[in-house]
């Protein structure tokens, strides 16, 4: 895990908050397959910036948001009240997104004759080493982070 970490090659904060997304579904990350992938998802590089954001999650969440005191609280305005804004729910979890992911992978399977699976951390991060059959569909997988942003509204770029 040399990539995209400390001088003292400690995680990023970044990392640290995905790694603990996953401890709480009782998987691991494969970092050296995500960093090595963020270049290779897309020759666009506004793709790419897209998908080394995600990666360090560098948009502001409603979480976030009220942490620095933009907000009163820090729930999602499109959801029931009381659901926690959190990164990974204004980028997956949401219905309106989990709904445009499902069509997002379900267009894929089709096209590609592949079968990608539901998982977030497959699109979102680009993890290739959860995806099956990794020569055909690792490029296919992380080519679908970049197409999400313009489909959430819970979510806002920081500076």
């Amino acid at each position: 895990m040399t990539n995209y970490t400390h001088k003292n090659n400690s995680p990023s904060a970044g990392m640290r908050a995905w790694d603990r997304d996953v401890a709480d579904l009782e998987q691991a990350l494969d970092w050296d397959a995500i960093w090595s992938n963020v270049f290779c998802a897309s020759e666009n590089p506004n793709h790419q910036y897209i998908h080394l954001k995600f990666c360090h999650r560098a948009y502001i969440t409603p979480v976030a948001r009220h942490r620095m005191g933009l907000t009163d609280n820090p729930y999602c305005t499109f959801c029931t009240p009381g659901t926690l804004g959190s990164f990974v729910h204004v980028v997956w979890e949401c219905p309106g997104i989990f709904e445009f992911w499902g069509k997002v992978i379900r267009t894929l399977n089709k096209l590609m004759g592949v079968q990608l699976p539901m998982d977030p951390f497959v699109h979102l991060l680009n993890d290739s080493s959860k995806l099956p059959d990794r020569k055909n569909t690792q490029n296919m997988a992380g080519r679908t982070d970049c197409s999400q942003k313009d489909y959430s509204p819970a979510l806002e770029t920081s500076p």
